[in-house]
């Protein structure tokens, strides 16, 4: 599922909300944001019971792992 909507409007929270048992992982930090883009397969591959990616505009690329 893909939420999206204007910065900072809590789409977030509202998937926090939804899904309290996934990890939620900021891809806006440097390094995740690096990794996420680098190794794709390998940063998904941490995530196997499901993750809620924030901030995904900054690895574009990764969606198209996703739908795989």
């Amino acid at each position: 599922m893909t939420i999206t909507g204007p910065r900072q409007h809590g789409m977030a929270k509202l998937c926090q909300g939804l899904l309290p048992q996934n990890q939620n992982e900021s891809l806006e930090a440097p390094d995740t944001g690096a990794f996420a883009t680098e190794d794709a397969r390998a940063f998904l591959a941490q995530f196997r019971e499901g993750v809620i990616l924030d901030e995904i505009q900054t690895a574009p690329d990764l969606l198209s792992y996703l739908q795989g």
